[in-house]
Formats: structure tokens, C-alpha cells, sequence
């Protein structure tokens, strides 16, 4: 597994959801989940099939989150390999934002990316201003250390403060 991560294939639990890797079983689910992933089936297969690619290069990808009561698909949550290092990603589906359930994900999987993936640098990248997103970071032990501005305007970069040396070229 690429940049050492341990766990080929994460089953995560919080207290309202279980977070793992999505399957093509899940496309009916990612289309219909509202202002998620992609809108068609197509799309979300081929996102589906991009992300379990990079889950079997790596060991880590963007995994689904499913509320743990009703197997409802709410959101994504997890780790794509970057030129930084390791970038945490989430999304939570329109209907399910504002209840806490991204900083939920967030704080498990930041956690599981401290203990399997053995690289310098774990962080995440926002566009300002997002308070929400900054919520989700601070509560899962990131802290911004770096702000910079792209091509597509300015960037708030995250990262754990035992990793938190960041520069961008």
C-alpha cells in the first residue's frame, strides 16, 4: 500500500454513522442523495470506480458515510494522496448539513489517518470563509497554519500541530 497505510479496508463506526469504502452498490444511493457526490449514475460510478482505484493504490480513499440507524448515505469522508502529502475531504449531503455529522466523520477519520497512514504531512485545504469547515478541522485536532492564495483565489491550509510544517511551492 502506497505512502503506508495498514488498513486496506476501513470500517469505521461513530455514535450515528459507519464510514467505509463505497462500492458500485452504493451508485443508486450517491445519485440520489442530494447536492453529494455527481448527478447521474454514470457519474457517480465513475467516481466510485476513481476513488476505489486510488483505495487499492493507497490504502486509503474518500469513503461513504451512512447513518448507522437507517444505512442512509449522508455523506463522504477520508483521504486523498496530494504533492503536499495526505488531504482529508468531506461533503455532507444537503439535507443532513448543520447537525454535526461532518465533524463527526472528520474526527474519526483523522484519527484512523494518525494511526495507519505514515506520511509527514495529514491536512485539509479550504476556501475562506467557510466557519462551518473550520468547525469540522479545529474539532478533529487541525489547526490552521498556513494561508495562501491560487489560481482560484485564497486557501486556508489545515494540519495536525505535530505535523503542522506546511509551505506551498
Amino acid at each position: 500500500m502506497g505512502q503506508g497505510a495498514r488498513n486496506a479496508s476501513p470500517l469505521l463506526t461513530t455514535e450515528r454513522l459507519v464510514v467505509q469504502p463505497l462500492t458500485f452498490r452504493d451508485i443508486a444511493d450517491a445519485t440520489a442523495a442530494e447536492d453529494l457526490l455527481m448527478e447521474s449514475d454514470e457519474q457517480n460510478r465513475e467516481w466510485i470506480r476513481r476513488w476505489g482505484e486510488h483505495q487499492s493504490q493507497h490504502g486509503y480513499s474518500y469513503w461513504g458515510c451512512r447513518t448507522r440507524e437507517a444505512g442512509t448515505l449522508v455523506g463522504f469522508c477520508g483521504w486523498r494522496s496530494h504533492d503536499l502529502g495526505v488531504a482529508l475531504g468531506y461533503a455532507i449531503a444537503a439535507p443532513y448539513r448543520g447537525r454535526g455529522l461532518a465533524k463527526e466523520a472528520a474526527a474519526k477519520v483523522v484519527a484512523w489517518g494518525v494511526a495507519n497512514i505514515g506520511v509527514d504531512l495529514l491536512f485539509a485545504s479550504i476556501r475562506p470563509p467557510s466557519p462551518a469547515s473550520c468547525r469540522v478541522l479545529e474539532h478533529s485536532g487541525m489547526r490552521r497554519t498556513l494561508e495562501y492564495a491560487d489560481g482560484q483565489g485564497p486557501r486556508w491550509v489545515y494540519a495536525l500541530p505535530a505535523r503542522a510544517a506546511v509551505s506551498v511551492p
